[in-house]
């Protein structure tokens, strides 16, 4: 799966469950944190200890969530707020 189809990845214990653009589920027994250093891509962001979103998926945000193409809306943890927002502002992708 090319990664530029992730839209997203949800942590669900000891499995990470992958959404793709085309609403295809990928669940994999590994964790949310192995999924991030496996895809080392500017383009994968961590918003939440759960989730991982693909920023060019990314519709809308607010400080407390996030809007993704597919239509789901997903927290940003307070713990990762200061990051996303300074990584949105500096992403090419979305200027």
């Amino acid at each position: 799966m090319p990664y530029k189809n992730l839209v997203f990845a949800k942590s669900s214990g000891n499995y990470v469950e992958l959404m793709t653009s085309g609403q295809k589920r990928y669940m994999l027994k590994t964790s949310i944190q192995h999924i991030a250093n496996s895809l080392n891509d500017d383009r994968i962001i961590r918003i939440h200890r759960s989730y991982l979103i693909n920023i060019e998926h990314l519709i809308e945000f607010s400080t407390q969530e996030v809007t993704l193409s597919n239509g789901c809306i997903l927290p940003i943890g307070k713990h990762y707020q200061e990051n996303f927002i300074s990584l949105v502002l500096k992403c090419p992708v979305l200027m």
